[in-house]
């Protein structure tokens, strides 16, 4: 993965491990176009990077400072930025008790996704700090005199003597296909929080790693405008974020356009504003997004852009296990199908894309609150399981050889931690936190692997505001289509794939509302029923004949699963299922052996 590492060490000379710190750097040279440099190279810590010609990681330098910004700001012009990363650099170093509350300031007025470094020169102290939002994945291992930050765990995982796997861990991803709060699939390495603070003083040998700020959902500040006052606000907010994110000087701007609404109102904002001229969808050779593709170029035609239709062949092995290394399990497997697309993407334009998504749109401004009322800590594990699991509690239980109980109340604690009060909005922090920064946003960071990626909807101007817009407003995708309609009528008009149905239409609310009014234990028996209906895979498909020899060649698996009962029981999952399992068992293998099963089916088709 591109992006900055760090190590310092209070007891050791790392200048004297150079060679090791550089392999590790290597392990992370996933193209022939990667490079890697030191930028800085002391006794007690080296700062690094790996990258690619056109990824962003930018120096500053005064007599005071100097800052390494890792990814962009968007809202400050370049003739700014400088300054800016000053102020940043001043409110971290000095001795007030004001300090975190005006660097919690600057990361929620600041629209971008980054990582930024400093050094203070005459102290020779460090601090690095993340966007509000925790845009670019940043990841951890600390002990008591040493500290490793890395964008990508490989990095870690290669200096680590012993890198062994965290068994909750990998319960509450069989259970969701993520992991929770700070935990990584690995023991003692953690992902740091958006709107952390780390510091690093070398006269005490202290490090510091301090949350500045964590949202709280249940206070809307908007609640008592209109919804036509609040979309209209968020349009103009969007708007701005949507032009914002266009300024990049070098880069070429192209939107990867589906048949859903999130990317169309990106599209729409940008077309709006003159400023969008390139589209982009995948069909699989199966068909199986057709009516997607068609409807992505009705939208394409009314935008009026260059748009590409794409023919992405089924994913290889090779896909799989490229996935595997860049993201080291946090996107899981079954998302290699993406990376063919992503290569298209990067040959017909090149490197210097900024690929817009539509990425955060379902979850700012849809309502993520369950219909039903949550009353008590059991409602909430209830609905969170039941709403989000990928295997059921007892499957996960069973394979993993943790009891059931132990799991539960590890979720509910974690979730009490929460700032929020009512058990609902509690429930949309984990949305947010978990499902979404935990989850979607490592989808995100794997495209930054070919080229940059920018999501309007995951502003913070934009997220601050439509996360302070009351749920009321936000049922049946009241707010969502009205402000669909406000970036563009006829975009709004055109059929949404998912529902059959334009979003404006009148037969589209009935439908919402009666959906919605549905007993909750209907839509729990319906999605446990789907779940055991789904479509599995064949005995001689290549992901159960690769997972069949792992399973056979790796002893490691012992230490984490029941191997027995996976054998047994696999014919049975169904594909998600299996596809989540395989991701698991690929990168204990690759991690504790180096070396992957996978390999071997390097041109086989995992579909």
């Amino acid at each position: 993965m591109p992006g900055l590492s760090f190590l310092c060490d209070f007891r050791g000379d790392l200048t004297q491990n150079e060679s090791m710190i550089s392999k590790a750097l290597d392990s992370m040279l996933h193209y022939g176009h990667y490079k890697k440099n030191l930028l800085l190279k002391e006794r007690e810590f080296i700062l690094a990077s790996t990258f690619y010609e056109e990824y962003p990681i930018k120096a500053f330098e005064s007599e005071e400072f100097l800052i390494y910004l890792e990814g962009k700001i968007y809202d400050m012009s370049e003739s700014l930025l400088e300054g800016y990363l000053y102020t940043l650099a001043r409110n971290v170093f000095q001795c007030q008790d004001k300090s975190n509350e005006q660097i919690r300031d600057w990361l929620l007025k600041t629209d971008g996704d980054f990582v930024v470094f400093i050094l203070h020169k005459s102290s020779n102290e460090v601090a690095i700090v993340n966007d509000a939002l925790g845009h670019l994945p940043l990841y951890c291992y600390k002990t008591d005199d040493k500290l490793i930050l890395s964008r990508e765990i490989r990095f870690i995982s290669k200096l680590i003597n012993k890198a062994t796997f965290d068994r909750m861990a990998i319960a509450q991803y069989l259970l969701f296909s993520f992991t929770l709060g700070k935990r990584t699939l690995l023991e003692n390495v953690f992902r740091v929080e958006p709107s952390t603070l780390v510091k690093i003083n070398f006269r005490n040998s202290k490090i510091e790693i301090i949350n500045i700020h964590r949202f709280n959902f249940e206070k809307k500040k908007y609640w008592k405008r209109k919804i036509k006052e609040n979309v209209n606000q968020l349009a103009v907010i969007f708007d701005e974020a949507c032009k914002n994110r266009t300024k990049l000087e070098g880069y070429k701007d192209v939107l990867s356009l589906s048949g859903g609404l999130d990317s169309r109102a990106v599209g729409a904002s940008l077309k709006e504003n003159n400023l969008l001229l390139y589209g982009a969808t995948y069909l699989d050779l199966e068909n199986i997004h057709k009516k997607d593709a068609e409807v992505a170029e009705q939208i394409a035609k009314e935008l009026n852009i260059d748009w590409t239709l794409f023919r992405i062949n089924p994913p290889e092995g090779k896909d799989c296990l490229r996935l595997l290394k860049i993201k080291n399990g946090l996107n899981f497997l079954s998302m290699s199908y993406i990376l063919p697309f992503l290569e298209d993407i990067k040959e017909k334009y090149g490197s210097n894309v900024n690929l817009f998504t539509g990425d955060g749109g379902d979850r700012t401004i849809t309502c993520m609150i369950p219909y039903n009322k949550l009353k008590s800590p059991k409602d909430l594990l209830n609905y969170i399981v039941s709403t989000n699991q990928i295997f059921t509690l007892d499957v996960v239980s069973n394979i993993t050889r943790i009891q059931k109980s132990e799991i539960i109340d590890n979720i509910i604690s974690h979730v009490l931690s929460y700032p929020e009060k009512d058990f609902n909005q509690k429930y949309v922090h984990f949305m947010i936190y978990e499902n979404a920064i935990n989850w979607v946003g490592e989808g995100a960071d794997r495209n930054r692997f070919y080229f940059w990626t920018s999501a309007p909807l995951w502003s913070i101007h934009f997220f601050n505001y439509a996360m302070n817009c009351p749920d009321r407003q936000k049922l049946y995708y009241n707010l969502y289509r009205k402000f669909l309609y406000k970036l563009s009528p006829k975009v709004a008009a055109i059929e949404y794939p998912n529902w059959n149905a334009p979003a404006m239409s009148k037969r589209l609310i009935v439908k919402l509302f009666i959906i919605s009014k549905l007993p909750r234990k209907f839509k729990e028996v319906t999605k446990k029923w789907l779940a055991t209906n789904a479509s599995t895979y064949a005995n001689d498909a290549s992901i159960m004949k690769c997972l069949n020899d792992q399973l056979n060649s790796c002893d490691y698996f012992s230490e984490y699963l029941d191997s027995s009962k996976i054998r047994s029981n696999a014919v049975n999952y169904n594909k998600r299922q299996i596809e989540t399992l395989f991701t698991i068992t690929s990168y204990i293998e690759e991690c504790k052996s180096n070396k992957s099963t996978i390999e071997k089916y390097s041109r086989a088709e995992f579909i």
